[in-house]
């Protein structure tokens, strides 16, 4: 047996998070916890099938398997040989493998006397290279046409209920529970995240949570992302707002997650905000439990430069605009001394403000602004209420129901699955 997978030694200059280190905690059980083994042998079998090829048999119906790491050839009694890769998204769909010469060096080999699964681990699917999956197999040895791709979010997932579940003896909880911990610390982004209470309170795995939540609702085409914001649903056309934003905030017994629905957000949506919406419907929505805010803001072609805190009642806001259509258009260099006299008369600013408009307007070489009459409006789960929701199944539901509710007072297009 190689000494790579022996349980109590370990490589000796690979960092904990290095790749090699997680296919030999893998391995290790494989090795040690066979109800494990089964669970990740069914994915194989999934993925394989999934992707054209005609599967694996079950555990017990295989004889007893070997398992070994950092090994360059097929050994001899091996008849057949299946192509694997363990990565962080479903890859690989269609694509074809074939026998090749280069040198190899396998990153795990499960052997079942004539069966071989060959493991390529690649935490992240963008390390893996073409022609990475072709294997060198003696002649005598048939390399399977297709690929099996297994998500490493699947095998923790599956892992982790087996624990949950308690289906495991004792030495095996405690092997499979160090593994998930090792995962944890080592490689947190390989972690499923298809539930919000599994998530916790980080925020990188609630952000996950939310793209799958979005993709459920608009499908994966309508979802992008926006960097220091969030994952939300592009809408098209000119609308009063082009965005629905799931926002996870917060920290600990404070964190949430948030609906958020910006519109007014540039000038041309201001525009058609003040034309098609009714202020009547939007205050409704304050009824409902939705947070209202006032979002003013000023910009410079599609970058905002400031954003006002001054608190406003929404219909005084709403007045306001519906009063002053005309300072919806550009603002040129010679108007900025009017804008800003404009912004202070109305109590769209202070005059506390006045560095902030210095030095985002005035002392640049920026010839034009743009007022914008944002409104923010947020429908808000705290994260304790959502993971309850999220383990009922329910929580999809009350997205969808609170951008449908959203989008009729905002008269919203939206993509067409959503409407199904």
């Amino acid at each position: 047996m190689s000494r790579h997978i022996n349980t109590f030694i370990g490589y000796e200059r690979k960092p904990h998070g290095h790749e090699d280190n997680l296919t030999r905690a893998f391995l290790i059980v494989l090795r040690g916890v066979p109800v494990a083994h089964a669970a990740w042998l069914d994915l194989v079998d999934k993925a394989h099938r999934a992707n054209g090829g005609a599967g694996v048999p079950r555990l017990y119906e295989l004889p007893a398997p070997s398992v070994d790491t950092q090994v360059g050839a097929i050994p001899g009694p091996v008849k057949r040989v299946i192509s694997l890769v363990q990565t962080d998204e479903g890859v690989f769909d269609g694509r074809d493998v074939q026998p090749s010469e280069r040198r190899q060096r396998l990153d795990g080999i499960v052997v079942y006397d004539e069966l071989a699964l060959v493991i390529e681990n690649k935490p992240f699917h963008g390390d893996i290279w073409e022609g990475q999956l072709d294997i060198n197999v003696p002649n005598s040895v048939e390399l399977d046409a297709r690929v099996a791709c297994v998500t490493w979010k699947d095998i923790v997932e599956a892992w982790g209920r087996l624990l949950e579940a308690r289906h495991l003896g004792a030495a095996e909880a405690v092997l499979l529970g160090d593994f998930l911990d090792y995962i944890e610390e080592h490689f947190p982004t390989l972690r499923p995240y298809s539930k919000v209470g599994l998530c916790g309170t980080d925020r990188d795995r609630l952000l996950r949570r939310c793209k799958a939540l979005l993709i459920a609702v608009a499908g994966e085409d309508h979802v992008r992302y926006h960097r220091g914001w969030s994952w939300f649903i592009a809408l098209e056309g000119h609308q009063p707002a082009m965005q629905l934003g799931l926002v996870p905030r917060g920290e600990g017994e404070d964190a949430v997650i948030d609906l958020d629905v910006c519109p007014g957000d540039t000038t041309t949506q201001g525009r058609a905000m003040l034309e098609k919406v009714s202020l009547t419907d939007v205050l409704a929505l304050g009824e409902q439990g939705w947070q209202l805010e006032a979002n003013f803001h000023y910009m410079h072609m599609q970058k905002i430069l400031w954003w006002s805190n001054v608190p406003w009642d929404i219909a005084d806001y709403w007045k306001l605009w519906q009063d002053h259509p005309e300072w919806l258009r550009q603002w040129r260099r010679h108007e900025f001394e009017e804008a800003w006299t404009v912004m202070v008369e109305s109590g769209l600013a202070t005059n506390e403000d006045r560095q902030a408009f210095e030095s985002t307007v005035l002392d640049t070489r920026r010839g034009k602004i743009n007022f914008c009459p944002g409104l923010t409006i947020r429908k808000r789960w705290p994260v304790d209420e959502a993971a309850l929701l999220d383990s009922r199944g329910t929580l999809e539901a009350a997205v969808l129901e609170a951008i449908r509710e959203v989008a009729a007072a905002l008269c919203l297009d939206l993509p067409k699955l959503l409407g199904t």
